[in-house]
C-alpha cells in the first residue's frame, strides 16, 4: 500500500544526515541547507527580509526599490570661461545712452526703450502710430514717419501708397476717429494708414483702420481725441502697409 512521503522536497540519508526545514513561503519540506535567507533593495543597500525560502521562492531584488545613486561632479576647471547667459538674454530694448520722454522730458532707463541719435527721439518696441518726434521747430516731423512711397506700389491685385480722397477727420472725444472720403477707399479691415497734417498730434501716424462702408472708416488713437475736426486743406491719408513685430496685429496695438 502506498503512502505520501514524510520527507518532502527533503533527503535523508542515515549516513550523512541532514536536518529538514520548512520553506517560508510555499510551506515544502526541503534540507535546511538548501534554504537561503530572502533579501530585497532598502535605499542603496540589499535588506535581509529574515525569511527563509527555497530555491523557487527566492526572488530578484526588486530594482525600482533601489536608490538612485548619482555619481559625483565633475571636477570644476580652473579660470573657466562661461556663456554670459544674464546679459545676453534679455526681455527689453537697450540703448546705451540716456533716453529722455517728449515732451515731459522725463529720463527713462536705458534698458526700457530703444533711443536714437538725439535726445528728444524715443523708439518704443512696438508701434504706436502717432509719432512723437519733433523737428528743429517744434512740429511733428512727416518724414520721421517713413515715407509711404519706399515700398512696391503694387502687391498681386493690392495698391500701396494710393492718396485716400479724404473730406474729413473727425473725432467724438474717444480714441475712436473717424476718416470720410468722398470716392470708395477700397481698404479692407486691418489695413494701414498713413495720416499727414492733422490738427491734433494723437491722430498723426500709421495707423489699422477699420471699414465703416465703402466710404467710411476708423482707425484709433492712442488716447482720447478731443471731439472736433481734424482735417485742413493739407491733409493727405495716404495708404501703407508696414512691418510689425511679433505678436502685434494693428497699430497702435491694444489689449497689452
Amino acid at each position: 500500500m502506498a503512502y505520501a512521503s514524510q520527507a518532502g522536497r527533503a533527503k535523508t540519508s542515515s549516513t550523512a544526515p541532514r536536518a529538514h526545514a520548512i520553506c517560508d513561503r510555499c510551506g515544502f519540506r526541503y534540507n535546511f541547507d538548501d534554504l537561503a535567507f530572502q533579501f530585497d533593495w532598502r535605499g542603496a543597500t540589499l535588506q535581509n527580509l529574515r525569511i527563509l525560502v527555497c530555491n523557487r521562492c527566492t526572488d530578484e531584488p526588486q530594482e525600482q526599490l533601489r536608490a538612485i545613486t548619482l555619481p559625483a561632479d565633475p571636477v570644476s576647471i580652473i579660470n573657466a570661461r562661461p556663456e554670459l547667459y544674464s546679459q545676453d538674454s534679455l526681455d527689453y530694448i537697450g540703448t546705451g545712452q540716456p533716453t529722455i520722454a517728449y515732451p515731459s522730458g522725463i529720463p527713462i532707463p536705458s534698458q526700457n526703450v530703444m533711443g536714437g541719435s538725439d535726445a528728444n527721439t524715443v523708439i518704443i518696441p512696438q508701434p504706436l502710430g502717432t509719432d512723437l518726434r519733433p523737428n528743429a521747430s517744434g512740429q511733428l516731423n512727416p518724414s520721421s514717419l517713413g515715407d509711404p512711397n519706399a515700398q512696391m506700389p503694387l502687391v498681386k491685385a493690392v495698391h500701396w501708397a494710393a492718396r485716400l480722397a479724404l473730406t474729413s477727420i473727425v473725432s467724438n472725444g474717444t480714441p475712436i476717429v473717424t476718416g470720410n472720403c468722398s470716392q470708395p477707399h477700397q481698404l479692407s479691415t486691418g489695413a494701414q494708414v498713413a495720416i499727414w497734417g492733422v490738427t491734433n498730434p494723437l491722430a498723426y501716424g500709421i495707423f489699422s483702420v477699420t471699414v465703416v462702408n465703402p466710404v467710411v472708416f476708423t482707425f484709433q488713437a492712442n488716447a482720447n481725441v478731443k471731439t472736433g475736426s481734424l482735417a485742413i486743406p493739407s491733409t493727405i491719408a495716404i495708404t501703407v502697409n508696414v512691418g510689425l513685430p511679433w505678436q502685434v496685429t494693428q497699430v497702435p496695438q491694444t489689449g497689452i
